[in-house]
Formats: structure tokens, C-alpha cells, sequence
């Protein structure tokens, strides 16, 4: 029998949690990571919202921002210990509900056309490739644009 533990409490973050979303950042993304301030700023501006799934220990987390009728997925982190357990995919429909009830209608991210494991799991949910951003990142990186169209779920 194979056990996927369910997300054990997804909650909304607030600045308390800083230091926590900042340890997951730092284990994820070793090299390319948000830095405190711009968590602070995530979590103190009107229209993001960051959110952690935890039991004893924080398992993933989600910033989001939505701009007009669009929502960024401006990170998602899930710890290595437990990933392919579908927190992911959890804190991933958070996101579409956040999403749907600040207006938005469309779902958009950007992927390092490098990370393989996430574009699949991003395609998974039903994202699609919207294009290549030549040298996306600070280091030069390229990514994918991805994105998925919400209004048939909001109408529902």
C-alpha cells in the first residue's frame, strides 16, 4: 500500500512566518532564492498572498500576486523530504480558488526551461507553454512562460 500524506493544514502566511519561508526558500532554491526583504514585501503588499502547508514542520509554501485579471505564481516550494506526496498539487488549487476569488482569470508563472520535474508537473495541472523568455533570470537563465485559463472554473 503506498501512503501520500494528505497536506496536513494549508494556512495563509503572515511576517511571523518569515523565517520559516525563508529556510525553504534556502533549501529548494539553494543558489536562487528569495531574499527576507522580498518575502517581507510579498507578505505586506495588498495584492499577494503566501501560503504554507505544515504539520510539525513547514512542507511547502506559495507567494502569489495578482496584477489586473492575472495571477502569478511567484514561488512554489515544497521540501525534498516530501515531494511527490501531492502538497503541490494542493497548494496549487489554493492558488486557482485565491486566484478566482481576487478576480483573475488567468494562471501564469515562469519555469527554468532547465527544471524538468516542474514544467511535467506544471503540464500535469493543465498549464500550457506560453513561450520562451530568453535570459529570464539574473544569471542569465532562460524559462518557460506558462499558463492556465481559469474563468471556466470561476463560472462554475
Amino acid at each position: 500500500m503506498i501512503h501520500h500524506s494528505p497536506p496536513a493544514v494549508i494556512r495563509r502566511a503572515n511576517t511571523d512566518d518569515v523565517e520559516e519561508l525563508y529556510l525553504l526558500e534556502t533549501i529548494c532554491f539553494r543558489e536562487r532564492r528569495f531574499k527576507r526583504e522580498h518575502i517581507l514585501w510579498i507578505l505586506h503588499n495588498s495584492h499577494a498572498a503566501t501560503f504554507i502547508d505544515s504539520d510539525e514542520k513547514t512542507r511547502g509554501t506559495l507567494m502569489l500576486l495578482v496584477e489586473g485579471d492575472v495571477c502569478r505564481v511567484l514561488s512554489l516550494a515544497v521540501h525534498p523530504a516530501v515531494r511527490m506526496q501531492g502538497i503541490g498539487k494542493a497548494l496549487m488549487a489554493v492558488a486557482e480558488e485565491w486566484a478566482i476569488e481576487n478576480k483573475a482569470s488567468v494562471m501564469k508563472l515562469e519555469v527554468s526551461t532547465s527544471n524538468v520535474g516542474a514544467i511535467d508537473f506544471y503540464k500535469k495541472l493543465g498549464y500550457e507553454n506560453a513561450g520562451l523568455l530568453a535570459h529570464y533570470y539574473s544569471w542569465g537563465e532562460d524559462a518557460y512562460s506558462m499558463k492556465r485559463e481559469l474563468a471556466q472554473r470561476a463560472k462554475s
